[in-house]
């Protein structure tokens, strides 16, 4: 399974998010990448995307992007 470490900076007011994801759910046949993943990203956090080959780093980023589709769940993500 893919793990996602975010870095909560101190002080920081946060407004917004910059990115949201929410009950993530992909897999691959019986090969299952994301199952219930959530995360927020606001402005100015600094994250590690951790995980060994073939566990869903390039398929999560793919999915913000919008070149695929998760199975389910949602990937919010503010238009200026």
């Amino acid at each position: 399974m893919l793990t996602v470490l975010i870095e909560w900076p101190t002080g920081l007011a946060i407004i917004k998010n910059m990115i949201g994801v929410e009950n993530l759910h992909k897999s691959f046949g019986s090969q299952i990448l994301f199952e219930g993943t959530g995360f927020k990203l606001n402005p100015k956090e600094r994250i590690g995307l951790v995980g060994l080959n073939g566990h869903g780093k390039t398929t999560l980023f793919r999915i913000i992007i919008g070149e695929e589709s998760p199975d389910s769940g949602t990937i919010s993500i503010p238009v200026k």
